[in-house]
């Protein structure tokens, strides 16, 4: 995979390298935007803070997951979603994206968070803390097949430099050319 951009060539062959190249080479540029209506903007978040934040939940999830392991992804629409899905990523955990249950109507909601993971099989539910404490008070998130790991919200960026970059060296690849 080649990208040209005005600070440098990007080399790699991941997501993961092609954030780690921004994040150095653009790290005040706008990675994602969202748009609140579909049209206007909404949060922005930079490659800078997107990387860190990646990392941070990688680093949250390679305490206790393996590479290979599914994580499911309960997120309203959201930058949360992203940094949850590049954290996913970073950490080599299959991430497993699902529209929120609807709260409003709890026996449409657990069966379907049942469905999902006995078939996808995850081991953690990542999540906002908000999110994640309305299913457990619905016991949305009971059922044997729905995983006892979870992650929610608030995950403190300075577990950030506890990931480890395991795939290229950094320097060989992430630096921009002059």
């Amino acid at each position: 995979m080649a990208a040209h951009s005005g600070h440098g060539e990007f080399t790699g062959a991941s997501l993961v390298e092609l954030l780690r190249f921004r994040a150095a080479a653009q790290p005040r540029d706008a990675a994602y935007t969202f748009l609140r209506d579909g049209e206007h903007e909404g949060d922005s978040i930079t490659y800078e803070a997107l990387d860190r934040l990646s990392r941070a939940v990688a680093a949250r999830l390679q305490l206790s997951y393996r590479p290979g392991d599914r994580a499911l992804l309960l997120y309203p629409p959201g930058l949360e979603f992203i940094s949850a899905f590049f954290g996913c990523l970073y950490a080599q955990v299959v991430a497993v994206p699902a529209y929120p249950p609807n709260l409003t109507r709890p026996d449409r909601a657990a069966p379907r968070l049942r469905a999902i993971a006995a078939d996808a099989r995850p081991v953690a539910v990542l999540s906002t803390r908000p999110l994640m404490e309305a299913m457990e008070a619905m016991d949305t998130l009971t059922d044997a097949s729905v995983p006892k790991g979870r992650v929610s919200g608030a995950i403190r960026t300075s577990t950030a430099p506890r990931w480890p970059f395991c795939s290229t060296p950094p320097a060989r690849r992430l630096r921009p050319r002059a």
